[in-house]
């Protein structure tokens, strides 16, 4: 019986392990993708404020 029970803790052990491995690779792939939309939303940013520029020059 005590080896049904090392049994069963080597593998939730094993499958903790793996489910902190994928929880790592989500957080890290979570914060690749917010760098992307930092980076886009900073384009739109600057792309917006250029049309309200162009917009102000052509109604000089």
């Amino acid at each position: 019986m005590a080896h049904l029970h090392v049994a069963q803790i080597a593998y939730l052990s094993q499958q903790l392990i793996d489910q902190i491995k994928n929880v790592n690779n989500l957080i890290v792939r979570g914060k690749f993708e917010f760098d992307l939309i930092q980076q886009t939303l900073r384009t739109l940013l600057t792309v917006c404020g250029e049309l309200d520029a162009e917009k102000e020059r052509d109604h000089e």
